[in-house]
């Protein structure tokens, strides 16, 4: 990719700081630039992942448009693949976290009350769809990454597992899911009020998926485990927003959260063979979310499954 001074020659920018930052599990990168006290984000994609970048900022205008806190653009080149976006702060949840622990229980509260006006917004219609048959086949990473031995009938047995879960406790995608809804990926603006003190990050995957999904993304968090009180505890407070039952918020979370970490698995077992070994000093505390999951009555015929799968990984 362009050098990130490059890719600033030209621009309003072009004489501001760059402070490179820590990147995601993506090839994107990012820098903070600043001039003063002004501020902003360099992003930079691969060419051949110009459509993420144009995911990001539809959904952004999207999120904006329905009063939550997204970031602007303010300059876009797609011939190198960067944009400059506004930078919402520099204080995620988790870091906040670590700051001050007691915390804990307000921050998600606002999370979770946010997750309220997302639910708000009609996704739309050219968006995929988390059904129960996607569910299934969104775990093709998890068998040719992370247990590659797992014999054809453990797979299928998982994968039919899956789908009816979905079926029977997830079965409606219909709510706009920002998919990686999670501490770090939630800034804390701090002097701001109502939504505005939430930005919100790393949403161009975003799909059409079942209402608890975000939830169980914010709850069965692999960087930072969320103490079981406040897990409930937000969960109650969802199921009161929503209007759904507590015990259905629940299976649906322990459902979409065993599919998605399963997944996870799959992703941080390619990424560790491609050379990046800080996602295998993940996988522990992603199995572990797994089997407590695993333990609520609604995965109770998969438990056995996903035992053995784990027991099929390729990775010490």
């Amino acid at each position: 990719m362009t050098d990130a001074r490059a890719a600033i020659t030209g621009t309003r920018f072009a004489t501001w700081s760059v402070e490179p930052l820590q990147g995601d599990a993506s090839s994107r990168r990012y820098a903070r630039l600043r001039m003063g006290q002004e501020t902003a984000i360099l992003m930079q994609c691969p060419l051949s992942e110009l459509a993420s970048l144009h995911a990001f900022m539809r959904i952004s205008g999207i999120l904006r448009d329905a009063g939550l806190c997204a970031p602007r653009l303010f300059h876009l080149d797609e011939a190198v693949g960067i944009a400059v976006i506004e930078d919402l702060g520099a204080d995620h949840i988790a870091t906040c976290l670590r700051k001050d622990p007691t915390r804990e229980d307000d921050l998600y509260a606002q999370a979770v009350d946010a997750l309220g006006r997302l639910a708000q917004i009609p996704p739309p219609p050219d968006l995929i769809r988390l059904t129960a048959d996607r569910a299934a086949e969104m775990l093709a990473p998890t068998f040719s990454h992370y247990a590659p031995t797992a014999p054809a009938d453990l797979r299928d047995a998982i994968s039919d597992g899956i789908k009816q879960s979905f079926a029977k406790y997830a079965p409606t995608p219909d709510t706009l899911s920002l998919r990686d809804y999670h501490a770090e990926n939630l800034i804390w603006r701090e002097g701001h009020t109502g939504v505005a003190r939430l930005g919100l990050l790393d949403f161009q995957d975003a799909f059409a998926a079942p209402a608890e999904y975000d939830l169980a993304s914010l709850l069965r968090d692999i960087r930072r485990q969320v103490s079981p009180d406040v897990q409930m505890a937000m969960q109650a407070r969802f199921a009161d927003q929503s209007g759904r039952t507590l015990e259905g918020v629940r299976a649906a979370c322990a459902v979409i959260a065993v599919q998605r970490n399963l997944r996870i698995l799959g992703v941080f077992a390619r990424l560790t063979s491609l050379g990046k070994p800080q996602y295998a000093a993940l996988i522990p505390a992603t199995e572990a979310l797994i089997h407590g999951d695993a333990d609520h009555p609604a995965m109770a015929p998969l438990a056995s499954a996903i035992e053995h799968l784990i027991r099929c990984k390729a990775l010490p």
